[in-house]
Order: structure tokens, then C-alpha cells, then sequence
């Protein structure tokens, strides 16, 4: 069992939404359309899945493994991240209550709508890449087997406790029927 392979993994799934949720964006900038009902299955997704479970198996259990080794600038990197997820929680509510003007007719908080989420998505992004790049290469060369064995298993427990079966069936649907959309975008594009 590996703990990175598990993050990876969440961040492929996360670069799968970020995907749709820009396609969402530019339409709301230069077409003035809205998908509501995607919109909407994107925030339960950042919401539920990573703003609630992922986020948490970070912040309470694999950066405090990491910080249990002697690593250089590892505590300035983790409290990065950290910045960086409650900057992620903030822009979600920017965008949620931007979405709750615009469905009770303020129209002219559209472009900055689509505004916080290109924001959004820049941060996770940025914050993506510095994980899988620099902190997870980290876990692979100081946890041993025990150590990778039982950051899992806590990971396991969060996604247990924080999502159940059905949602994560949802989300899996979700996550294929958006991947598929955005292979057929690129293929009509080329």
C-alpha cells in the first residue's frame, strides 16, 4: 500500500474537474453560458471529496508523517500547502456565494464568477504540482513499508468516514462523464 499512489491518484481526479470547471469559466466569460447543473456537481465534488476528505488525510495525516523526519524546508513547504487549502476553501466560498447572486438575477456578477473560479483553478493548479513534485517524492524516500502501510490505512479510514459508497459511485461517474467530454472537446478541436 502507497499513500502516493492514493494522492496521485485524487490529484489526477482533481485535474479532471479543474478541467471541466475552466470549460465552465470561459463559456460564462466569452459565450454568457452558464451549466448550472455541471457547476453544481463540480462544487459538491471540490466540497465534499476534496475540500473535505482529501485536504484531511494531508493536513492530519501525511504532513504530519513528513514532518516527523529531520527534511529541510519541509515545514515551510507544509505550511504552504496548507495556506494553499484554506485559500482553496476560501475562493470555493467566493464562488459559491458569486453562483447564489447570479440565480437570484445578478447577471453582472457572471464575469466575476467566472473570475473566482479561473482563480480557483490557478491555485489548485500551482498547488497540484508542488505536491506531486516536491512533497510526495518525500514519502517514497524516507517512509518505510510500516510507515507507508499505516498513512494508507488512516487514508483509507478518512475516505470511509467522509464519503460513502454511493457518493463515491457519483463521483466516479462524474469524474468518467467529464474526462470523456473533454477527450471529445480536444478531438473536435484538432
Amino acid at each position: 500500500m502507497n499513500p502516493v499512489l492514493d494522492l496521485k491518484a485524487e490529484h489526477d481526479a482533481m485535474e479532471i474537474i479543474l478541467m471541466a470547471m475552466k470549460k465552465r469559466a470561459v463559456d460564462m466569460r466569452y459565450n454568457r453560458q452558464v451549466d448550472l447543473f455541471r457547476i453544481a456537481q463540480i462544487i459538491d465534488f471540490l466540497r465534499t471529496y476534496n475540500d473535505s476528505c482529501h485536504h484531511h488525510k494531508e493536513e492530519k495525516y501525511l504532513f504530519p508523517a513528513i514532518l516527523e523526519y529531520d527534511i529541510p524546508w519541509s515545514k515551510e513547504t507544509i505550511n504552504h500547502l496548507v495556506n494553499e487549502h484554506q485559500a482553496a476553501h476560501n475562493y470555493l466560498n467566493e464562488i459559491e456565494e458569486k453562483l447564489h447572486f447570479f440565480l437570484s438575477g445578478q447577471n453582472q456578477n457572471l464575469e466575476a464568477l467566472s473570475f473566482s473560479m479561473l482563480q480557483y483553478i490557478m491555485l489548485e493548479e500551482n498547488h497540484i504540482k508542488t505536491e506531486n513534485e516536491v512533497l510526495l517524492p518525500l514519502v517514497g524516500k524516507y517512509f518505510d513499508k510500516q510507515k507507508q502501510d499505516s498513512v494508507t490505512m488512516k487514508f483509507k479510514t478518512v475516505q470511509n468516514l467522509e464519503l460513502s459508497h454511493l457518493k463515491h459511485l457519483e463521483f466516479y461517474l462524474l469524474l468518467t462523464k467529464l474526462y470523456a467530454e473533454n477527450k471529445k472537446s480536444i478531438a473536435e478541436n484538432y
